[in-house]
């Protein structure tokens, strides 16, 4: 790996992070939850985009600083196992892009007459890739399942993540409507998963098990800590922290996990 990899991927994003809580009266272009529409006019949009960059304090800045570099610490090894540089690069180009827009939209919906910044929206969305990246990285080196079969895992996450911010975002009922509308078919997916492939668990017996431990505990850890391990009382907005995650999750599974399956399919009862 290149030092100019290694500066890319674990540097840069850090850098423009700190730099921009450093940099004076960036507090002007927090977006207040109380506009309309993510896209109600081009100062609005800027607000959107720019909000998903700034911090309150040094110590929100250093937290989601800290959780990108513990996601990057894994997913980057999974990237060059799994051959997924190019895969890699385009998602990160589409989050930097797309992820602040998907978590100001979401943040609307509260309705809030206070302002909503930072970047951990940004990190659930590295979760959800670094679901799909460890069934990548399986596949090609253990033979293991195909990254499509990281539907069932990703929509168990996603049903988890409503099941346990259910109780400061939503409603309950609407909450367990919606835990079983996602977690019912993760299930049946996983199950169907674990059924179809023999041999499974042939990956705990690889030179590479260690890395794929780690990174399900670091998934499962920024998940937690995203959605459960947070006080309804304070500004923490797991709704932001769900549509990082359904958009980190959604992107790269259609991209790079369903697509060339679909293609796959398609080309082969076609001729």
């Amino acid at each position: 790996m290149e030092w100019f990899e290694i500066a890319l991927v674990y540097i840069l994003l850090p850098m423009i992070l700190a730099g921009l809580w450093i940099l004076p009266g960036t507090s002007a272009w927090e977006l207040n939850l109380t506009t309309s529409s993510v896209f109600a006019s081009p100062t609005t949009i800027w607000k959107t985009f720019a909000s998903g960059y700034l911090h309150t304090s040094l110590w929100h800045l250093v937290n989601n600083v800290v959780g990108y570099w513990m996601l990057m610490a894994v997913i980057y090894p999974l990237v060059i196992l799994a051959e997924w540089r190019e895969e890699f690069f385009v998602t990160m180009g589409a989050y930097i892009l797309a992820i602040p827009f998907f978590v100001g939209a979401f943040s609307l919906k509260l309705e809030a007459d206070i302002t909503a910044v930072g970047f951990s929206g940004f990190t659930s969305a590295l979760v959800g890739f670094l679901i799909v990246v460890l069934f990548a990285a399986i596949h090609h080196e253990e033979d293991g399942p195909h990254p499509v079969w990281a539907l069932g895992p990703g929509l168990l996450a996603i049903a988890g993540a409503v099941a346990l911010m259910s109780y400061s975002t939503w409603y309950l009922a609407t909450a367990l409507t919606t835990v079983a509308i996602l977690g019912v078919p993760g299930l049946v997916v996983t199950a169907v998963m674990v059924w179809s492939h023999d041999d499974l668990l042939a990956w705990g017996r690889s030179d590479y098990w260690l890395l794929y431990v780690v990174g399900m505990a670091v998934a499962f850890a920024v998940w937690l800590t995203g959605f459960f391990m947070t006080d309804p009382k304070t500004s923490t907005n797991t709704l932001g922290h769900f549509a990082g995650l359904v958009a980190g999750f959604g992107f790269p599974y259609w991209a790079f996990g369903l697509n060339p399956m679909t293609e796959r399919l398609t080309s082969r009862f076609t001729g």
